[in-house]
């Protein structure tokens, strides 16, 4: 399986619009959004994310990389 390259912004916009979360809070460079059942959190830093990051979000989303690749 590849590496997914994205940026924080990328991920949220794909998220939102084609999975329906929306944003709750956010506190410092972190964004925490939901779609009512399943919640994760975003760092909003700059450039793309570490793959670690990337998979850990995802987790927390119930989505896998493919899911996203759609998308991209």
């Amino acid at each position: 399986m590849s590496r997914l390259v994205i940026t924080p912004e990328k991920l949220l916009k794909v998220l939102v619009k084609y999975y329906g979360f929306r944003p709750v809070r956010q506190k410092g460079s972190h964004l925490f959004i939901t779609d009512m059942r399943n919640s994760t959190t975003i760092p909003m830093h700059g450039g793309d994310f570490d793959e670690g990051t990337s998979n850990a979000s995802l987790r927390q989303a119930k989505l896998k990389k493919e899911d996203i690749r759609k998308y991209v």
